[in-house]
C-alpha cells in the first residue's frame, strides 16, 4: 500500500501541500481585520472620514452633519415615491376586486336564468364554445381554424401568431401580474405598507433629524502649525487624553465629549461629596437633603451649564482596533468546502 492510502481519511487520500492548493477557492475563508480597517472614534459612519460638523444620533453613532442631512432627504424621497406606489397598488387591488365581484354576480344570475328557460337545443359553435373556454390556452394548428376564428380573409400569419403567442420560453409571453390576478388563485399578496420615517444607516430604527445631537470634537494639534489636524485623534475635553478605544459620553446639552472613567471620577465623584457636605451641616434635614441631591443637577465642567444626570448623558459608540479587546477582529466568508 503507498503512502498516500495510509494518512488518516483514506477516501481522499492526498497530501497537506496538494490539498492546501487544491482549496484555494474552497472552504470558508477567515482574515483577521487590521487596524487599517477598523473605524476610528470621531470618524462619520456614513463618510468613513473624519465628521465635519459631527454630530450623534440616539443610538450614539457619530455623521457630518451634511452626509446625515443628505441620506434623511434622499431617504425621505425615497418613501414618498414608495408610498405613491402602494397606494396605487391599493386601488388597483379595489378595481380588481370590484371587477371579480360583477362577473361573479353576472355569472351567478346567467346561470339562474338558464335553469329557468328549459332544454333546448345548443348550435355546433355554442357546444364547441365551453369547451374552448375551459382550455388555459389556444393553439391554431391550421389556417382554417384561425380563419373560422378570425374571419375568412384570415391568413397563414395569423396561425403562426398565434402559436408564437403561446411560447412560453419567449420573454413577452412571460405571465404578468395581471394575468396572476386573473386565475382563479386570487390576487397576488400585498407588499409591506412603506415605513413612515426614514430609518437610521446603523440601526435600521427610525430617525428624524431633529433627533440629531451636535457635538464637539476637539482634536490633537500638530507640532506643524501649517499641517491639517482633521485626522488626528479625538481628544477628551476634560482631561484632554487621546480618544482611542475607551468608553466615552456625551452631554447632550452642551455636546461635550468626555471620557467615562474621567466622568465617573471626577464629575460625578464631585457631585457625591458636594452631596455629603451639604447632609454632614444640616443634621436636621438629612432625609430631604438625600432626596434632593440625588435628583440635583451636574454642572458641566468646561460650560457651566446644569444638565441631568439620567436624561443628559448619554453613551456614545467606541472606535476599535486590531486588538481582539477592543470588539470583532475577524472576517469570515462561507464557501462550500472540497470534499
Amino acid at each position: 500500500m503507498t503512502r498516500k492510502g495510509k494518512q488518516p481519511g483514506g477516501h481522499n487520500p492526498l497530501t497537506y501541500n496538494e490539498r492546501r492548493n487544491l482549496t484555494v477557492d474552497h472552504g470558508t475563508q477567515k482574515l483577521r481585520l487590521g487596524s487599517i480597517s477598523k473605524q476610528k472614534f470621531g470618524d462619520c459612519c456614513l463618510s468613513l472620514s473624519p465628521a465635519m460638523n459631527p454630530v450623534v444620533s440616539p443610538s450614539g453613532h457619530i455623521y457630518s452633519r451634511e452626509a446625515i442631512v443628505s441620506y434623511l432627504l434622499t431617504k425621505t424621497r425615497d418613501l414618498k415615491q414608495e408610498r405613491i406606489d402602494y397606494e396605487s397598488r391599493l386601488r388597483r387591488e379595489e378595481d380588481v376586486s370590484k371587477e371579480r365581484e360583477r362577473l361573479d354576480r353576472e355569472g351567478r344570475l346567467k346561470e339562474f336564468s338558464e335553469k329557468d328557460t328549459g332544454a333546448s337545443q345548443l348550435t355546433l359553435y355554442d357546444h364547441s364554445s365551453d369547451q374552448r373556454s375551459s382550455l388555459k390556452r389556444k393553439i391554431h394548428t391550421s389556417v382554417t381554424d384561425a380563419g373560422a376564428d378570425a374571419g375568412a380573409d384570415a391568413d397563414a400569419g395569423t396561425a403562426e401568431n398565434d402559436l408564437k403567442c403561446t411560447s412560453y420560453w419567449l420573454s413577452e409571453c412571460q405571465p404578468s401580474v395581471q394575468d396572476y390576478e386573473n386565475e382563479n388563485l386570487g390576487p397576488s399578496p400585498l407588499p409591506p405598507p412603506p415605513a413612515e420615517r426614514p430609518s437610521s444607516p446603523m440601526t435600521g430604527q427610525p430617525l428624524r433629524l431633529k433627533d440629531l445631537i451636535p457635538i464637539t470634537l476637539p482634536r490633537e494639534q500638530s507640532n506643524n502649525s501649517a499641517a491639517d489636524s482633521s485626522n488626528n485623534k479625538c481628544i477628551c475635553a476634560v482631561s484632554g487624553k487621546a480618544i482611542t478605544t475607551q468608553p466615552v459620553v456625551v452631554i447632550k446639552k452642551t455636546g461635550v465629549v468626555i471620557l467615562k472613567d474621567v466622568y465617573t471620577s471626577i464629575i460625578l465623584a464631585n457631585h457625591h461629596q458636594d452631596a455629603t457636605t451639604i447632609t454632614n451641616n444640616n443634621h436636621n434635614y438629612d432625609t430631604q437633603l438625600n432626596k434632593k441631591t440625588s435628583s440635583s443637577s451636574l454642572t458641566c465642567p468646561v460650560t457651566g451649564r446644569k444638565f441631568k444626570k439620567d436624561k443628559d448623558v448619554m453613551l456614545l459608540q467606541k472606535g476599535t482596533s486590531g486588538f481582539a479587546a477592543s470588539g470583532e477582529v475577524f472576517a469570515k466568508r462561507y464557501r462550500p468546502t472540497l470534499t
